[in-house]
């Protein structure tokens, strides 16, 4: 099981929250925001899931995150509001990852 617990307060439409990807590149996940949406997106063996929040994120207030991934699973919770996604996932036992970096696709306007 992987899970993160993050307070957020931004301005920016687009970022990169969290990134963890497997040794071999075959499995990541990755929270970021686009479009001002949080998203929470696995990528498992070429198949993609993504949960999106319903409100925006950077409104330059602090909310609340919780991320949950499973076997089974996946879970995102902002300020209380959870979406869920279910389905098999193979979960990597060697990886990388990378906290809070900006992304190339930002236009540094924030």
């Amino acid at each position: 099981m992987f899970d993160l617990y993050v307070q957020l307060r931004f301005a920016h439409t687009r970022m990169t929250i969290f990134t963890w990807e497997s040794a071999n590149g075959e499995r990541w996940f990755q929270l970021h925001v686009r479009d001002g949406h949080l998203v929470g997106q696995l990528v498992n063996a070429g198949r993609s899931y993504e949960i999106v929040s319903d409100v925006p994120v950077n409104d330059r207030r602090w909310h609340t995150v919780y991320w949950e991934i499973d076997a089974r699973t996946m879970k995102l919770q902002m300020d209380r509001r959870e979406k869920s996604v279910s389905s098999f996932f193979l979960l990597p036992s060697t990886y990388t990852y990378v906290l809070g970096s900006r992304s190339g696709r930002s236009n540094g306007a924030g």
